[in-house]
């Protein structure tokens, strides 16, 4: 019986020093949350959020339903690259907030620092929508955190490199979240270029 405990250390202690071996739950992103659009209290539905690691990066399913298994005629879109990761260990936490939004958090970490790329989304007529999008920079030294990009896509303010700033607000379907992808804040000018 203790050898389960002790099977799960020499496992994780592989994934650690070899990211290449690890089992591929240990690296594959996967993740889900069910929330109601609008909050506990509000008139939205139901949502099934689901994370998947695929080849173009960090992939979310989105089902309206309330059903435990939800059905692929509830599929409301699948996005297969939402977030681009760099290459390093990555985390993923998907957390519906009291306002009735959902927060997608990816983190990558390598010797230098962790990068992190956060998502707001929120469902606004018949389209869920990028409200809010922000790229932080922690350096491994633990100095200050770098805020390279977050902007309040419903107000324009933005910060940029630390630096307050606004920005001219995009045609609610540029923020579609079907379609939506790290480079997106980029080719809005929402984000300063990384060149």
């Amino acid at each position: 019986m203790r050898l389960l405990p002790f099977a799960s250390i020499i496992l994780l202690a592989l994934a650690a020093l070899a990211p290449s071996w690890a089992p591929s739950w240990a690296q594959s992103g996967a993740g889900q949350a069910r929330g109601r659009w609008g909050g506990p209290n509000g008139a939205g539905p139901n949502y099934l959020a689901v994370t998947q690691m695929t080849s173009g990066g960090l992939g979310l399913r989105l089902y309206q339903s309330d059903a435990p298994d939800p059905s692929e005629s509830d599929l409301l879109f699948d996005n297969p690259a939402i977030i681009s990761l760099p290459a390093g260990a990555a985390s993923v936490s998907l957390t519906p907030q009291g306002d009735g939004s959902l927060q997608l958090e990816a983190l990558a970490r390598d010797q230098v620092s962790t990068y992190g790329e956060t998502l707001y989304l929120s469902l606004i007529g018949n389209q869920v929508s990028v409200v809010r999008f922000a790229q932080e920079d922690w350096p491994a030294d633990g100095s200050r955190p770098q805020v390279i990009c977050d902007v309040d896509l419903q107000s324009g303010q933005a910060i940029w490199a630390d630096e307050q700033t606004t920005v001219a607000l995009p045609q609610a379907p540029m923020l579609d979240a079907a379609s939506w992808t790290s480079q997106s804040a980029g080719d809005l000018s929402l984000c300063p270029s990384q060149d």
